[in-house]
């Protein structure tokens, strides 16, 4: 089950969750823990750790945009 953190930190194996980030448990923190845990659906990714999505193959990966020329003056 996955819980989002909305009061206070939470402690567990050895990480620090806090307000607004997602734990996963296979208790139910909301009954642990009044008032310091909202229960997601299932079908919501945890955030803590979370990174983009690996690019599709075959896509060529996004290039940095270059700062414009500098120009300077002639005087």
């Amino acid at each position: 089950m996955k819980f989002r953190v909305i009061a206070g930190t939470h402690y567990q194996d050895r990480k620090r969750y806090v307000k607004g980030e997602v734990v996963s448990s296979t208790q139910d923190l909301v009954k642990l823990f009044t008032g310091k845990f909202e229960k997601l659906p299932d079908t919501v990714q945890s955030s803590v750790g979370a990174s983009s999505p690996p690019p599709t193959p075959g896509t060529p990966p996004k290039k940095k945009a270059k700062p414009a020329p500098v120009e300077e003056d002639d005087e």
